[in-house]
């Protein structure tokens, strides 16, 4: 089985008590200024190629949380949109723990060769873990103010002059599609909003 997605955008969600999706300003630029943005620059380099949002990629009435822990195995790689509230979602962690996984036990190393982690910075970097900060990512929180209409030749110069070779390094260098691809445990508890769902680990659930 050939991979299905060329990267995972990987971005804090938020939820209300009754389990509804709430609005971020981060959810909010993701998906009117910076997918749709990274897409057009993207499909010019591969035409074919599909990018994971989960809004975008996610069917209707599927069983989200086993979809989107697939799409993490069926992806080339991660391109989380960091800020302070991604590192409190067990989800979020899940997925850059999932290509942290891959990357060892592939022995993808990134102190030599590019990773499969190509992260941006939403804002404040300065308060992420360290295994964050310790990380070489690029910084778009000067940009982050943007929204849809705006003028966005900055953005689509970052886009193409930065993040756009790091992408391509990171697709390259990408291993062998594996179904065993090892996945990060997610436990129901874990899950926001709750739902019946035990969590996985490795392969399909």
């Amino acid at each position: 089985m050939p991979y299905r997605f060329d990267f995972f955008v990987s971005y804090r969600r938020s939820y209300d008590r009754n389990g509804r999706r709430q609005e971020t300003a981060v959810g909010a630029w993701v998906k009117q200024v910076f997918y749709p943005e990274l897409c057009a620059i993207w499909n010019e380099q591969r035409p074919d190629a599909q990018v994971f949002l989960d809004e975008e990629s996610i069917p209707k009435g599927s069983n989200w949380p086993v979809y989107l822990m697939e799409a993490i195995r069926d992806s080339r790689c991660l391109l989380p949109i960091w800020s302070p509230p991604y590192f409190g979602s067990r989800w979020c962690s899940a997925e850059w723990e999932s290509m942290q996984l891959r990357e060892r036990h592939c022995q993808i190393d990134r102190g030599q060769w590019c990773g499969l982690v190509v992260p941006v910075v939403f804002h404040d970097g300065e308060s992420f873990p360290s295994a964050a900060r310790f990380t070489q990512n690029l910084s778009f929180h000067t940009l982050s103010h943007l929204r849809a209409g705006d003028g966005l030749v900055e953005l689509r110069k970052r886009l193409r002059d930065d993040l756009l070779p790091s992408l391509v390094a990171a697709v390259e260098v990408a291993p062998k599609w594996q179904g065993d691809f090892p996945l990060a445990t997610i436990a129901d508890e874990d899950i926001d909003p709750p739902m019946p769902f035990r969590g996985m680990t490795g392969g399909r659930p």
